[in-house]
């Protein structure tokens, strides 16, 4: 026969015996080799759960302090009497051992973040195969079991909100930076730099890009020479240097052809001079002060000068018209002349 033994709390009294009390218990059942701890056997509705507690010594004013409670719904909380989780820890928790760390079964996915016995220092975060390792050096790897010189970063740091990545043969010793606004000035950036700490690219704040300046004034800022291999789309584009193409393309509005229509009013040569004498520059073309300051549109221009050449044709046309009709004039004398010699 199995025998029982029930260690009971009643009415602020200790009772042990072998009938079942009705209330909080310890049981030691000895066919199963087993101890329960149960709470409320009565079936009452309380919430109280199985505490674990110390206080302190016989001649210690330290007052009880609960470390573990096991709730009825099998939540299980350390550091905390309300677990919210089967485990809740509130505090600090630490794991030791060679193969110590974290595995999280969810469905056909594993998780496991900490040390393998193969890992050696490294930490490791694992999901049906290597996702991450951080190795004791500080080399951060992706999708690599083991972090080395020639596929991982050499650093990987955060410091004062700035994400700062260097070396490593994906960047090839160079540095990326994340650099939030310290000063207030609105200048967050993403700044590109080589070996040597000189900065090469920036995409500003106000998304501009710079490339040889910080301190870009426009969607695309190149302080150099730029090289496009490709059609350059776009409202504007401005340049402090030269620039070398192949081919460029103007859109104009409208092409002068119009100098050539019958009802087209043709400013006669000796208007065109009165012109130029009182104003120094051809008509309709702007003057050079104003060009020397705001600059010109290439378009407009080439579209003027277009009609210049046009203008200028028809009066070399109409100069020709009249050279010929003199050297017909001419011979018709030299006729006449030769005609009374005789």
């Amino acid at each position: 026969m199995a025998a029982t033994a029930f260690i009971s709390c009643l009415n602020a009294s200790t009772a042990v015996g072998q009938s079942q009390p009705s209330s909080s218990s310890v049981k030691w059942i000895n066919h199963n080799s087993r101890i329960v701890i149960q709470a409320n056997d009565d079936g009452s509705n309380h919430d109280e759960g199985i505490q674990f507690g110390a206080g302190g010594s016989s001649g210690s004013s330290l007052p009880y302090r609960q470390i573990m409670r096991l709730r009825y719904n099998g939540n299980v909380g350390i550091g905390t009497g309300n677990p919210a989780e089967r485990l809740h820890v509130e505090g600090r928790m630490r794991v030791g051992g060679s193969n110590a760390g974290l595995w999280i079964e969810a469905g056909t996915h594993d998780w496991f973040v900490g040390r393998t016995h193969n890992s050696g220092s490294a930490l490791r975060f694992y999901n049906n195969g290597d996702q991450m390792t951080l190795s004791a050096d500080g080399r951060l790897s992706l999708g690599i079991s083991t972090a080395t010189a020639s596929n991982s970063l050499a650093k990987f740091t955060v410091k004062s909100g700035d994400i700062h990545l260097e070396g490593g043969a994906f960047s090839s010793h160079g540095t990326l930076n994340f650099r939030p606004d310290t000063d207030n000035s609105g200048d967050d950036a993403i700044v590109f730099k080589n070996n040597a700490e000189t900065e090469t690219m920036r995409i500003h704040t106000n998304n501009n890009v710079g490339i040889g300046t910080n301190n870009p004034l426009a969607k695309l800022h190149v302080n150099g020479t730029a090289k496009l291999a490709g059609a350059l789309t776009g409202t504007s584009a401005n340049f402090s240097g030269s620039v070398q193409a192949n081919s460029l393309t103007l859109n104009v509005g409208s092409f002068p052809d119009y100098v050539f229509a019958k009802n087209y009013d043709l400013m006669p040569l000796e208007q065109v001079e009165a012109y130029i004498n009182a104003h120094h520059h051809l008509p309709k073309v702007p003057k050079a002060a104003k060009v020397e300051k705001e600059g010109m549109n290439v378009a407009q221009i080439n579209v003027l000068l277009v009609e210049k050449v046009e203008e200028l044709t028809l009066h070399l046309i109409e100069q020709n018209k009249q050279m010929k009709q003199m050297q017909q004039k001419m011979q018709a004398l030299e006729k006449k002349v030769q005609n009374l010699k005789k």
